[in-house]
């Protein structure tokens, strides 16, 4: 006899909505691997209907789908035949609903007393263990996918239309507005005529208007060769000075902004965060190895690499403050404080301390991140890249 499934949802197909789109694909999955499944529609069914079905049906197993909309009656329904309850998070319950000060108790209540808790994300997994750390256990990371029912495509002339041709391959659902982000195209492309045209002849249509080769030409050839003559390259026929001179004196002035405060002449100019015996420590906030841009920062395989900001420290500086690996330390200056996690490093120069990454706010204690101790003082002489030098006090959090 096949096992018993009930999946209870706030809206089931021929809906159209999210969460009727991928109970079908789930319900249909599991019958396919030989389970009797049965939909319960909270849009469609009434609380003694479905005490009732439940009763007569008697699943072996309730999925509640949506752990506010379903999760409270498939808890109560659960209890009431005596089967297990499996939740699966939607976004707007991990999102919304859970950190609701109305909601959350509902959606606390049946997570704790769910048998398991999917979700199809691990970020929203990681977001679940912050909010209520007891969960994590019993959590299942099942991906989101798109059921091919006939996986060749039609055999029909592609579509005769004015730029990209894109596919969705996808049900895709006015709600979710899926040409929003392509909106904006439509003013690019009118104006833009390399909607129009192929990689080819964009490089080609490039190269001619910058005054070069024809693609073609420059394909054959194998470029050209646009360095400066040796002797211009070497300086021998002068600088570019108006006397062909080169110039130690530095007309910063022309520049405006903070010019002024610069040395005339070549000379070391002193504007570093000097440390003092209130702020011995130099900080150094470089981005981690695995955090390019803060896009990095929400990828679950970049979070699991990092784990968490930590302030790097030399083993005898450690030893100075009282602290081991793991323990919260307080990092500060005039312009703010920062509580990090200390973690002792081999080969780091004492009085430095190195945060690696740029960990959003939330993700350090207190929820002040470490751009709170640099600072926003625009580079000489007139704006530009900097190169933060920053000097911290340090102490046991």
């Amino acid at each position: 006899m096949a096992r018993r499934l009930a999946l209870l949802t706030p809206f089931a197909f021929p809906s159209v909505r999210g969460n009727a789109v991928t109970v079908e694909r789930i319900a249909r999955g599991l019958r396919a691997a030989g389970a009797d499944v049965e939909v319960w529609d909270l849009s469609t069914m009434v609380r003694d209907s479905l005490e009732r079905r439940a009763s007569e049906y008697r699943p072996a197993l309730i999925h509640a789908f949506h752990a506010y909309r379903a999760g409270p009656l498939g808890l109560a329904l659960a209890r009431r035949i005596g089967c297990p309850l499996v939740v699966t998070l939607t976004g707007t319950d991990a999102n919304l609903d859970l950190f609701d000060a109305e909601r959350a108790p509902a959606v606390r209540q049946v997570l704790e007393s769910a048998a398991a808790v999917t979700v199809f994300h691990d970020s929203v997994a990681a977001l679940v263990a912050r909010a209520a750390p007891e969960i994590p256990a019993r959590i299942v990371v099942v991906p989101q996918s798109v059921d091919f029912q006939d996986p060749s495509l039609p055999a029909v002339p592609a579509p005769r239309a004015r730029g990209p041709v894109m596919l969705f391959p996808a049900g895709v659902r006015p709600i979710k507005r899926p040409l929003f982000p392509l909106l904006p195209l439509d003013a690019v492309a009118a104006r833009h005529p390399g909607f129009e045209m192929s990689a080819w002849e964009i490089m080609d249509r490039t190269l001619r208007t910058s005054g070069m080769w024809d693609a073609e030409t420059n394909w054959r050839r194998g470029g050209q060769d646009f360095a400066l003559p040796f002797q211009t390259a070497h300086f021998l026929d002068g600088f570019p000075t108006a006397d062909g001179r080169f110039h130690f004196k530095a007309d910063w002035g022309r520049f405006g902004g903070r010019s002024h405060e610069m040395p005339v002449l070549p000379d070391h100019f002193d504007v570093i965060d000097a440390a003092t015996p209130d702020r011995p420590f130099r900080l150094v906030a470089a981005p981690a190895r695995t955090f390019l841009n803060s896009t990095f920062t929400e990828t679950p395989s970049s979070q699991e690499r990092e784990r968490r900001p930590t302030a790097l420290l030399h083993p005898d500086d450690c030893a100075a403050l009282g602290v081991a690996d793991g323990d919260p330390v307080r990092l500060g200056n005039a312009r703010g404080e920062v509580v990090v996690r200390a973690k002792a490093q081999g080969g780091q120069q004492r009085g430095v301390v190195v945060v690696e990454g740029i960990w959003p706010n939330r993700r350090f204690d207190g929820g002040i991140g470490i751009n709170a101790l640099t600072s926003a003082d625009p580079g000489w002489p007139h704006g530009g890249a900097v190169f933060h030098d920053t000097a911290v006090s340090i102490r046991r959090a």
